[in-house]
């Protein structure tokens, strides 16, 4: 009987390895695919701050051509817009330290120097950076959606004033 209690420590030792490799594994392959997707997520929102960017430096040359325009409503949406703009460049400079900094969290992820409740312990801190981003940059759409049809109106509006000079 002491025998068997002997020799089923190391087994017992085995199956619990075994058990913890295999959930580290289930982990590692759940928290993979959750960041391959946050990724490709990250991707596509850095797309659109590119084409928002670009889209705000051509408002910003035709608000350029504006300066001549006296009309105080334009004047102010022109104010307000560059006001928008550097904000959104603010929340994107934003984002890119925290895409580095979960670049940097994966790495000590994939190396194997955090334990399994590091591992988990980080994921959620980097779901929950991930929403908020999310979050900023849908309204950061929106914002950027209603300047442009801002824009198009005092644009059209200018061009109808200078057709009529």
């Amino acid at each position: 009987m002491k025998q068997w209690k002997i020799m089923s420590l190391p087994l017992i030792c085995l199956v619990f390895f075994i058990g913890c490799t295999d959930k580290r594994k289930e982990l590692d392959a759940t928290l993979d695919a959750e960041h391959v997707q946050m990724q490709q997520q990250h991707d596509a929102m850095e797309a659109e701050h590119d084409r928002m960017k670009a889209d705000h430096t051509k408002m910003e040359a035709d608000h350029n051509l504006l300066k001549d325009d006296k009309i105080a409503e334009h004047q102010a949406i022109i104010a307000r817009h560059r006001t928008v703009v550097e904000s959104h460049e603010a929340l994107v400079s934003q984002h890119e330290v925290i895409v580095k900094k979960h670049a940097e969290l994966e790495k000590k992820h994939d190396d194997g120097s955090a334990s399994a409740e590091q591992i988990q312990k980080d994921h959620e801190a980097m779901k929950a950076d991930h929403e908020k981003m999310v979050a900023e940059h849908r309204k950061m759409t929106a914002d950027h959606a209603a300047l442009n049809e801002e824009h198009q109106k005092i644009m059209k509006e200018h061009e109808a004033g200078n057709k009529q000079k």
